[in-house]
């Protein structure tokens, strides 16, 4: 057991999967709501494990899985992601056409994979979990064969997943072979003690970013992200444009300002002018889109873009900024998106912006709801999304990288733009057709998530180191450790 217990959460998610998957097989008439019920179990019984595993340090199965309170908060944080997604998909079952038990399961295949990532410490378990996320993820998008645009979203993402998984195993035997060792722990005793990095370490470090950039999306490996957004339905959604960020960024933090921290001087340039690009080109790109999903991915890109330089500063001031700021954009997508599956046209989902007209004189609650997270995204003030940009701001500012500074209050500015014309569309606009409701449907858990989100994003306005003392304690044992 002490073998196992800093593993545990990925245990109990390893065995909840294998019953979920007799249960389903067996109970083929209940098996929808009984997987659905295991589901939620085994994510509960993850959350009382991860309470228990101690802080400290502690690297187990022959220095492959480690774990610590860094590991603890991204594991809470995509736990929390696919339990929303659970609780928020039963009453949208029918509308979605959700008719297949194997959609939670896939779920808690795609989170073992995140808790795998986060606590990876070589690069053979880092792409165990990788690919075991990345992989359920492909399938659970083409489950929904059946909505419009899904197949051509399936095919992009999974071919040009296939390509970034490429760059990462070849930049892992770049680096192997300069090495002679795949666990983290031994990689750093190794530059510790030959500072000279190769020129082959070097082209294997810039491969494994660019392969982990095209994971979350960072310009210019963002191609696949408006395209499998544009054919995600909204459920998924949910888990999409969270749970796989949190995780992919809490590697790279510990990649980069771990084993490889002695290479800064060489890595940071790349995460710069990835983080530069992905501001700019998030926001210049939003401007033109009119499509809610499309318009999520390229602010995705941007978010993105802070959430990278937060990395690049190398410090426990900048990976504290970076995972508040994650933490609050993530907050705040979550429950925009369960607004935005509470809200029907026709009969038909919300896909375009200006569906939305008219909100504030049929629904004003929630379109007073939209406008507060909308603006959370947006980062402008007083707005709670404002604070994580101003902490990253302030750490970038104290590193002395003033262009970058001056580049992240532009793309903040141009991309308000686009946030406010939503507010527009919402509050000044005449809808055309109204809104209406299934009575199939049951909103209830949405009308929770929005109230959640909008109850933490205020709470953090006035008590924000209720996040920061938690996102302090994961950073500074990545340094201090």
């Amino acid at each position: 057991m002490t073998y196992f217990f800093p593993a545990l959460p990925e245990v109990i998610l390893t065995l909840a999967i294998l019953w979920m998957l007799i249960v389903g097989v067996v109970f083929k008439r209940r098996a929808q709501e009984l997987v659905f019920f295991l589901a939620k179990v085994a994510l509960l019984g993850s959350f009382i494990a991860l309470y228990y595993i101690p802080s400290l340090r502690d690297i187990t199965f022959n220095g492959q899985f480690l774990s610590d309170s860094f590991a603890v908060f991204g594991k809470y944080i995509a736990g929390i992601c696919a339990l929303i997604v659970l609780l928020n998909v039963r009453g949208h079952q029918a509308f979605y056409r959700i008719q297949n038990f194997e959609f939670p399961i896939l779920l808690l295949l795609a989170t073992l994979g995140m808790f795998t990532l986060v606590s990876a410490n070589d690069f053979l378990s880092m792409f165990i979990g990788l690919e075991l996320q990345s992989l359920s993820l492909y399938v659970l998008i083409g489950l929904h064969h059946e909505e419009a645009n899904v197949t051509e979203a399936v095919i992009k993402y999974f071919v040009l997943g296939a390509i970034a998984t490429g760059f990462i195993l070849f930049g892992i035997s770049f680096i192997y072979g300069f090495s002679g060792t795949t666990n983290f722990g031994v990689l750093e005793q190794v530059l510790v003690t030959n500072p000279p990095m190769g020129y082959a370490f070097l082209v294997g470090l810039a491969l494994i970013i660019c392969g982990f950039a095209f994971k979350v999306s960072a310009a210019p490996f963002h191609m696949w992200a408006p395209d499998v957004y544009q054919g995600t339905p909204y459920p998924i959604m949910l888990f999409l444009t969270t749970a796989p960020k949190i995780t992919v960024l809490a590697f790279l933090m510990r990649f980069l300002c771990g084993p490889v921290y002695h290479g800064l001087e060489k890595w940071q340039p790349i995460l710069i002018a990835l983080a530069l690009a992905s501001m700019i080109f998030g926001a210049v790109a939003t401007l033109m889109q009119t499509n809610i999903r499309r318009f999520l991915a390229y602010a995705s890109i941007s978010s993105v873009g802070f959430s990278l330089i937060g990395i690049a500063l190398a410090s426990e001031d900048g990976l504290r900024s970076s995972l508040f700021y994650t933490v609050l954009y993530i907050v705040a997508v979550l429950g925009f998106l369960s607004c935005i599956m509470i809200l029907l046209r026709r009969g038909f989902a919300v896909e375009d912006i200006y569906d939305l007209r008219g909100l504030a004189t049929e629904r004003p609650v929630l379109a007073c709801a939209i406008a507060v997270l909308v603006l959370s995204m947006s980062g402008l003030p007083p707005f709670p999304g404002f604070l994580g940009k101003l902490f990253l701001l302030q750490s970038v500012v104290g590193a002395e990288y003033y262009v970058v500074a001056i580049v992240m209050v532009l793309s903040t500015v141009l991309a308000a733009y686009y946030y406010l014309n939503i507010l527009k569309v919402m509050f000044f606009d005449t809808a055309k057709a109204p809104f209406t409701a299934l009575l199939s449907v049951n909103m209830t858990m949405n009308y929770l998530v929005v109230g959640a989100s909008i109850g933490i994003l205020f709470l953090l306005i006035f008590l924000p180191k209720l996040l920061l003392n938690w996102v302090g304690l994961a950073a500074a044992i990545i340094f201090y450790a």
